[in-house]
This record gives structure tokens, sequence and C-alpha cells, in this order.
């Protein structure tokens, strides 16, 4: 899978586990309000499933690795169970594409049946 995709995917993943209707503070500086992705980056920030480059930096138009992309959906895999139907096929989906990493960071995913 090349970089954009897993970059799309993991914008995906933001946006649908997130959703867009809640109040969530953001702690970056370089995500304005007025952002397409502000209320899920904040959301997910809040949620402890993506951190930034640092405390107040997120850096979303840097390509990420698929070792980073995966401690996303594992961070996301710890949040599953607060997760509604549809996010989890997708946490689902995304794990199985990640499962060499996700097994390289000894994370276990038991894939739920639907």
């Amino acid at each position: 899978m090349n970089k954009r995709l897993v970059v799309v995917l993991a914008l995906v993943l933001a946006i649908v586990f997130a959703g867009t209707a809640f109040a969530a503070t953001n702690p970056f500086v370089d995500v304005p309000k007025g952002h397409w992705a502000y209320d899920a980056v904040s959301r997910l920030a809040q949620d402890g499933v993506i951190m930034g480059d640092s405390a107040t930096v997120f850096n979303g138009g840097k390509v990420v690795t698929r070792y980073e992309m995966a401690k996303v959906v594992a961070n996301a895999v710890s949040k599953m169970d607060k997760a509604n139907a549809e996010d989890q096929a997708l946490i689902e989906k995304l794990s199985k594409e990640f499962a060499e990493e996700l097994a390289n960071l000894n994370v276990r995913v038991t894939l739920m049946m639907m």
C-alpha cells in the first residue's frame, strides 16, 4: 500500500471514528478551528488515538510510515469497545492491513464477526 493511501486511510479513520458533532478543545496550533479535520483531530487527540509531533504541533501534512500508522491503528483498537459498528468495521479493516506491524508492536486484535 503506498504512503498516500495510508494517509487517506488515517484521515478516514479520524473522520469516521471521531465524527463531527462535538466541541473538543484542540491542543494543536497548526490545525485552526476552520480546518476541515479540526473536529476529528481534536477528538482523536483527546481520546489518545493520535498524537502530534509535539504537545502543540500536529503536523498533519507529514507523510507517515506504516509503523507510525500501525501505532494509530493500535490506539484505535484499544478504544474499539467505545466505537459504533461502522467504526469497528473500519478499525478491523485497518487491523488486517497493518497486521504485521501490529504484531511487531505486540498488539493482539480479536476481530468481531458482523
